[in-house]
């Protein structure tokens, strides 16, 4: 409250939500490699939402925002005549109000010289954060993928009205959504602890299998030619978690010896990689970090791209590289190869279960051609 006093401007800016903080969480990832990633999303997030406007909601910010503007002047020039006035009751609280009022009038109003691709936009948020919900590729211009991230990407307002409520409605969610799924929930626990010598009991799902929790279509094989068990529905991550969580902690730790298994299916990915020309997306997306990365962290790269190919290559031997952290308590800069590493995988990843999915719903067309069309 007292920092929104002194900045009422703040109330007005956006921050990830608790629930944006879950859903972009990889397995096994430290607190500060969670923030660093998210810190790196927020102007491409801005950005994207900053690209849908109503003109309706635009006419009625400005207004409000002029209105608010000129009472706020005339408050001041008040200050101004009579230092006194200040003492006067609730002073203070109505310009605080009218600060707050006109940053969020001027957050609304969009810029009037930018014209941004939403599909573009979206692209360069999930380099960073890793993480899209599947149906959302190639819609992200319409309303519902706007909702949808401005749950997890949301005005610091509504954490404050949130943060306010909760002692209110979290016993209502305890006794009428927690408590009717009680049994499930120990049900998961008896099905997803696992006991691992040295460590103790965890959870299944952070020994980041991908042979016992992965999707298929996060994979190199097809849904045809997988030779093991697919594991089910329930067993199953969402949205690449398992797949884009091992990547990243072989990332983040190259000394790591992993599982024949996962070793196997991180080759995979390095292949996958390999296949990528000029026109796919990982290099549009570089190319559109170029504009719009929250740190200057390609400033190194040539902005014409003549040689991509090789700079990849060589981001990428040094990424395969030994570079862990010394000692917890020096103070080292921010290794950016990893991250740059972790992009290239997650843009393949991403691009793989796009075209199995695209792939299985061709199939399934195929082999029911009396049902009627329907949009996967």
């Amino acid at each position: 409250t007292e920092s929104i006093r002194r900045e009422p401007g703040r109330i007005g800016i956006r921050n990830w939500s608790l629930y944006g903080k879950l859903y972009f969480r990889h397995f096994n990832e430290l607190d500060h490699e969670l923030q660093a990633r998210l810190t790196r999303a927020y102007r491409p997030s801005t950005k994207y939402l900053s690209a849908f406007s109503s003109p309706l909601v635009t006419v009625i910010a400005q207004h409000i925002g002029f209105i608010c503007g000129s009472l706020l002047a005339i408050l001041l020039l008040f200050t101004v005549y009579d230092g006194d006035v200040i003492v006067v009751e609730h002073f203070i609280t109505l310009m605080t109000v009218l600060g707050g009022t006109i940053a969020i009038c001027r957050g609304v109003v969009p810029e009037e010289s930018m014209v941004w691709c939403p599909e573009s936009l979206l692209q360069a948020v999930v380099v960073h954060t890793h993480y899209m919900v599947s149906d959302w590729k190639s819609h992200a211009h319409t309303s519902r993928v706007r909702e949808g991230f401005q749950q997890l990407f949301q005005y610091r307002f509504v954490a404050l009205f949130e943060q306010l409520v909760s002692p209110i409605m979290t016993p209502f969610l305890l006794i009428w959504w927690i408590y009717p799924r009680s049994l499930e929930i120990v049900d998961f626990f008896r099905h997803f602890t696992v006991s691992v010598v040295g460590v103790g009991d965890v959870c299944s799902f952070a020994q980041m299998d991908v042979k016992k929790h992965g999707n298929p279509n996060w994979q190199k094989a097809s849904l045809e030619s997988m030779d093991a068990v697919t594991p089910d529905h329930y067993s199953q991550a969402e949205d690449g978690k398992v797949e884009l969580s091992l990547v990243h902690f072989t990332t983040t730790n190259p000394n790591w010896v992993p599982p024949p298994e996962a070793q196997m299916f991180v080759d995979n990915i390095l292949d996958d990689m390999q296949d990528y020309s000029d026109s796919d997306i990982f290099y549009g997306s570089v190319q559109n970090l170029v504009g719009q990365a929250s740190v200057t962290e390609f400033e190194g790269m040539p902005h014409s791209f003549p040689n991509l190919r090789e700079t990849r290559a060589t981001l990428q031997s040094f990424a395969a590289s030994s570079f862990p952290r010394n000692s917890v308590w020096k103070a080292e800069g921010p290794n950016m190869f990893g991250p740059l590493a972790m992009r290239q995988s997650c843009i393949a990843l991403h691009d793989r279960n796009f075209r199995q999915t695209e792939r299985a719903a061709r199939s399934l067309e195929e082999t029911t051609p009396l049902l009627p069309g329907k949009s996967f």
